[in-house]
């Protein structure tokens, strides 16, 4: 396979083949997306032209999140922006959600736009391929995402929701249910699991319909906690796995007309400003958001510098917040 080979498969000029390979602006973005997924699917860029991309590449950083409404991400971008301004980078914002299409149209604005790192927060990638394709034009950290291979910065996430799930059953809870969303993500999966850790060790048993897992979108977790609510054996306390989830569960319940905490004990997991507006002000599992961002900004542009350092995993530790939300169930009072 040859340049005139791909411009025949791409249906354009050698020429215009060689002005995408040395990244001219000359080209419409349809016609250069074609020719580089052309290019990647036949292996024709070879490493030595994307570290020759990577050599060219300017002072700019992506960062793929997933949904801008999540206060979670507003703290993490801020620690993103704190280290990338000093250190005079731009950054880049991307929120994908869960589609395959955007994660593909995202990355071909950041190879084209030449960026030297990628950062991924709370992003469930679909295919090893992405990532492949990713990391031949320049470095990617994860934020609690599901890459391997790559510099990755989390927190104790199963320990944090064991702690949590153990202070409601030293409460007197034994009917606890927790909330969060169906998705393949490392930090969804531990958290989940702290819940059941710490169920076991308790000797309490765990039916299917203590665990929830709703579908990401706006109102989902709302319309799951209603029907919850609405069953003879509701649960006394409730734990969400982080803090957007728990400002719906908390709405649902003041709809149907119940009291935190004297009828049912409400949980969390970020410790954002949000868990402070509440009222009562939530219980809750803190996490370091804003360090975490700059961590992971430190990190990408140590990598783009010297891209050969060892791979790193850096966990934060998580603490619990004790506030108003929880207290001793009311069949206990």
């Amino acid at each position: 396979m040859n340049i005139s080979d791909i411009a025949v498969k791409a249906g354009v000029s050698v020429s215009t083949v060689s002005r995408v390979i040395n990244n001219s602006p000359n080209v419409n973005v349809g016609t250069r997306c074609r020719i580089l997924k052309i290019m990647e699917e036949t292996g024709y860029v070879p490493s030595s032209i994307a570290r020759n991309m990577m050599s060219k590449s300017n002072r700019s950083i992506g960062l793929f999140i997933t949904d801008i409404l999540n206060p979670f991400f507003n703290e993490m971008i801020k620690g993103v922006e704190n280290v990338v301004n000093a250190e005079d980078y731009s950054l880049l914002i991307y929120a994908i959600g869960n589609s395959l299409q955007k994660e593909e149209e995202s990355l071909d604005k950041l190879i084209r736009d030449r960026a030297c790192g990628l950062i991924v927060t709370s992003c469930r990638l679909h295919s090893e391929k992405f990532l492949e394709r990713a990391q031949k034009y320049f470095n990617i950290v994860s934020i609690q995402s599901n890459l391997n291979n790559v510099d990755n910065i989390g927190v104790t996430d199963e320990k944090g929701t064991c702690d949590m799930i153990r202070y409601l059953i030293g409460l007197g809870h034994s009917q606890i249910a927790v909330i969060g969303y169906n998705e393949a993500l490392p930090t969804s999966d531990a958290r989940f699991a702290g819940f059941i850790k710490a169920m076991a060790d308790a000797k309490l048993a765990v039916s299917d319909n203590q665990i929830i897992r709703v579908e990401p979108g706006e109102g989902k977790c709302y319309e799951a906690t209603l029907e919850l609510l609405l069953r003879r054996d509701r649960p006394t306390a409730i734990h969400c796995i982080n803090e957007y989830i728990a400002s719906e569960v908390y709405k649902a319940i003041k709809d149907v007309g119940l009291s935190i905490p004297h009828d049912i004990s409400l949980t969390g997991f970020d410790n954002l400003f949000i868990s402070e507006l509440m009222e009562p002000k939530l219980t809750t599992v803190s996490q370091p958001v804003r360090r975490m961002g700059e961590m992971a900004a430190k990190c990408v542009i140590r990598r783009h510098q010297y891209p050969d350092e060892e791979i790193q995993n850096i966990v934060f530790p998580t603490k619990l917040i004790i506030r108003d939300s929880a207290t001793i169930p009311c069949v206990m009072k």
